[in-house]
């Protein structure tokens, strides 16, 4: 017997059978958008993660040097340092996981997304479907309370509760396209204004905290290099120690936050490309138009998630070059 949330969607799903019934090529461009939309809202916490770390690592650098001078035998400085540290360390992880709730909940309806339009993904989705709406019942309640002026609708979580409901019971297959269609329809508002949370709000800080992150960095390498001087001076007088040992930890960091910017600046035109595409996919969708060809509005979106694989792949040459450029030739 159907359970009460399955009778709910089948309600939604009829009112929706009429006008929102999809064609094949409808359904290959859903495909084609939930792909695209996971790989531009899977970075966001990636580039969190990483940002953080280059805010941690030049503190953690100065201090080591703190500890290795310091003639106190209590070492309270560095260690007093130390614990502030790893204090701030404990709010960027906060941080982190404030900022990917709000991502997560846009990658979890894309994961829902292509499991429906790409039937391959159903057996591999069916083996962890339990745990994806636990985190994804998690990512709501916590993005709910951290961003109570943008809630995410309620009539988006009951249609995604049905929905797993269903792909639970192995209903889904016979009303594939009407399902699709009833979680385009109510995961509209939602979608958007996450996205647009994004590319207003969070995106534009989070740009300008990456750009003021080269300066800091400097800084930061300016103050460590000062103090390697001053705990050993004939060893960090010798310039083959600074190019093998110290002059690689700057140019690490420099590439790393230049991959940031570009990774940032790929993922918040992506999540603008995101919110025209649904509109215009739900559009044509209503229209029961053709979409035989890919939509211009998908290429841009592509183009973004592009621009993140070349970001990371530059990173990966950078890396290569700067092994041979800090090496000392042998003889």
């Amino acid at each position: 017997m159907p359970t009460p949330i399955i009778i709910r969607l089948i309600i939604v799903v009829l009112c929706f059978a009429g006008c929102r019934t999809l064609r094949s090529s409808q359904i290959q461009s859903v495909a084609e958008f939930a792909a695209a939309a996971r790989a531009v809202v899977q970075t966001p916490p990636k580039i969190y993660k990483e940002f953080y770390a280059l805010k941690d690592e030049p503190r953690i650098l100065k201090n080591s040097v703190t500890f290795a001078t310091d003639t106190d035998s209590t070492l309270k400085y560095p260690l007093k340092e130390l614990h502030s540290v790893y204090t701030q360390m404990q709010a960027n992880a906060a941080a982190i996981q404030g900022y990917g709730a709000t991502l997560g909940i846009l990658e979890s309806f894309g994961t829902l997304l292509q499991t429906l339009a790409d039937t391959r993904y159903l057996d591999a989705f069916a083996k962890q479907q339990g745990e994806f709406a636990i985190r994804l019942d998690s990512l709501v309640r916590k993005h709910n309370y951290l961003q109570p002026d943008h809630p995410v609708a309620p009539s988006l979580t009951k249609v995604i509760t049905g929905v797993l409901d269903a792909l639970a019971n192995r209903a889904i297959k016979s009303a594939q396209r009407k399902y699709i269609a009833a979680l385009l329809v109510a995961g509209e508002s939602s979608v958007k204004a996450l996205c647009t949370l994004y590319t207003e709000t969070i995106g534009p800080a989070t740009t300008a905290n990456i750009q003021r992150l080269e300066g800091e960095l400097q800084n930061d390498f300016k103050e460590y290099v000062m103090n390697l001087k001053a705990s050993n001076k004939n060893i960090y007088s010798d310039p083959v120690v600074f190019q093998e040992k110290v002059i690689p930890i700057y140019l690490d960091w420099a590439a790393r936050q230049k991959r940031l910017l570009q990774l940032q600046t790929a993922s918040v035109a992506g999540m603008k490309s995101m919110v025209t595409v649904y509109e215009v996919l739900l559009h044509k969708i209503k229209a029961k138009a053709s979409l035989k060809e890919t939509i211009a509005e998908m290429k841009t979106l592509q183009q973004s998630v592009s621009a993140i694989k070349d970001a990371y792949d530059t990173y990966a040459e950078e890396k290569e070059k700067l092994k041979v450029l800090t090496s000392t030739p042998k003889n």
